[in-house]
């Protein structure tokens, strides 16, 4: 019944290896003995060591990149965690095309703040996604703004050959198509003859005026809160659209296929529901005793996606 053990030993890391090779890395953060001493294991990924970590107040004197900035961070998570080195990263691909205006360059850390709230607010200014990947020598985190080629899955999903089932579901719980933006200090888009909105009047003759007022940290400038808005309200202003899977992942009976993994790209085929769509995996539940049976979630990305992996890696 003593199930302290599993954190004795701290430096004890969960693996799912596939041919030898780490296609999943985590760590164990909850524990549950029922009255038999069954045990429900929780494991994170390891991107939830981000959230483990406090960084102290910063303000850069120059400019620094996108990869400086993240290069910095790691760092600073790194000797935040220096006793537990097993939750330490090193810097992967990081975007080069980040849309900044000088002025933004300035990185700034306000007050006490923990890693994951400083790279969510990354991706929540600038959209993308964070992801990781393992190597021999650790766990490399990534930022792109898009899904580049190594995203691409040459795999089919059809019907009647790898897919055994299929869910649609169809969400307008976060629709929004008026949206008041608010910035840093309460600055809004009010000025220069622009209302203090924007809208999409196609999207509200679709659906009904749907109004949100959304708040963008570490933005001050009106111009800077006008592009992201417009993004925001983009991603946001349609049904989104999820599918739920049950696929059988060929690669894991023919080595040949290519390896499903979040963020893939996966062309999805079934004549009898009329579907032949390039649609992305956001998250995936491995059943370890039987792989043919994990099932497969595709749809649109998340706002955050960052924070759905971190869910659905446990």
């Amino acid at each position: 019944w003593d199930s302290f053990w599993w954190w004795e030993d701290k430096t004890k890391i969960v693996e799912v290896l596939r041919d030898k090779l780490v296609i999943w890395r985590g760590y164990i953060r909850r524990i549950e003995i029922d009255i038999d001493g069954i045990r429900n294991v929780t494991v994170e990924g390891v991107l939830s060591f981000f959230g483990d970590s406090i960084l102290t107040p910063f303000e850069s004197d120059r400019p620094m990149e996108m990869r400086e900035w993240f290069e910095y961070l790691v760092a600073q998570h790194n000797i935040s965690v220096t006793e537990s080195p097993f939750k330490s990263f090193k810097v992967g691909k990081i975007a080069t095309d980040v849309s900044e205006d000088e002025e933004d360059k300035y990185r700034k850390i306000e007050g006490y703040q923990k890693t994951k709230d400083i790279i969510d607010g990354i991706v929540e200014k600038h959209g993308g996604y964070i992801y990781v990947t393992h190597e021999a020598d650790g766990n490399y985190i990534n930022y792109t703004l898009k899904h580049e080629s190594e995203f691409a899955n040459a795999q089919t999903l059809r019907y009647g050959h790898n897919l055994i089932d299929l869910k649609f579901t169809y969400n307008t719980e976060n629709l929004v198509n008026l949206l008041y933006p608010v910035g840093d200090d309460g600055i809004t888009l009010e000025g220069d003859g622009f209302p203090d909105y924007i809208e999409d009047k196609g999207s509200q003759a679709k659906y009904g005026v749907m109004a949100q007022t959304k708040q963008f940290e570490g933005i001050d400038d009106p111009a800077e809160l006008r592009r992201v808005a417009w993004r925001y309200l983009d991603k946001n202003s349609d049904i989104r659209r999820d599918i739920e899977a049950v696929a059988i992942d060929m690669n894991a009976v023919n080595i040949s296929s290519d390896r499903y993994q979040v963020g893939n790209l996966v062309r999805i085929k079934s004549f009898e529901h009329r579907l032949d769509d390039y649609v992305r995996i956001t998250a995936i539940r491995l059943d370890l005793e039987n792989p043919e049976k994990s099932e497969y979630t595709l749809g649109n990305p998340p706002d955050d996606l960052y924070h759905h992996i971190v869910k659905n890696q446990r």
